[in-house]
């Protein structure tokens, strides 16, 4: 699971999606929308459409061409791109921004980001190529720790994170060098 819910209904309506930003990750340019949160009718041709594609696809699919690209094109072919949400309310912290989850100094500023957010996107895969476990919870303080502990975010983890290491490209304001958490 890489998704939260920060409120306490689901969207109402019968479509829910929202606007994502790949940054030409996926080859599509233009407007793109994300697959972490999605609601559609039963029965509604783009499932169907889109299962019959990823079936076809198989074991072979490269990354994210069963998921972001292919809803985007089946969006804009079934003209939804209307309903959209915005990207705020399911994607409020870009991937690119993953430290924003993990550092206790930048909690405030990820509660800003996700204010009037539905849903938070964790970006799961980005996890798993940061080598960042999931067999351990987040440090003390952090964004992910309030989300456990005072939004009852149910979650698997089992053991505190005693350091988080991050590529000098992604190291969070307050992190020092091996990882440690500045005032941590």
């Amino acid at each position: 699971m890489d998704i939260a819910l920060l409120r306490s209904q689901i969207p109402a309506a019968p479509v829910f999606f929202a606007a994502e930003r790949h940054f030409g990750i996926t080859g599509v340019h233009g407007p793109q929308f994300g697959t972490a949160v999605m609601k559609l009718p039963a029965g509604h041709p783009l499932l169907a459409e889109a299962i019959e594609r990823c079936l076809a696809v198989g074991e072979s699919a490269r990354w994210g061409e069963t998921g972001p690209a292919l809803f985007t094109e089946l969006v804009q072919k079934y003209e939804l791109a209307r309903t959209a949400s915005p990207e705020h309310t399911a994607y409020p912290i870009p991937w690119r921004d993953l430290a924003l989850f993990f550092d206790p100094a930048r909690c405030h500023e990820a509660k800003r980001a996700c204010k009037h957010s539905t849903f938070v996107h964790l970006w799961n895969e980005m996890w798993r190529l940061r080598r960042i476990s999931d067999g351990a919870s987040p440090p003390s303080g952090s964004f992910l720790d309030w989300l456990i502990r005072d939004v009852k975010f149910d979650s698997k983890f089992c053991g505190r994170m005693q350091s988080v290491s991050w590529p000098d490209d992604w190291r969070p304001t307050g992190v020092l060098s091996g990882g440690e958490v500045a005032g941590a």
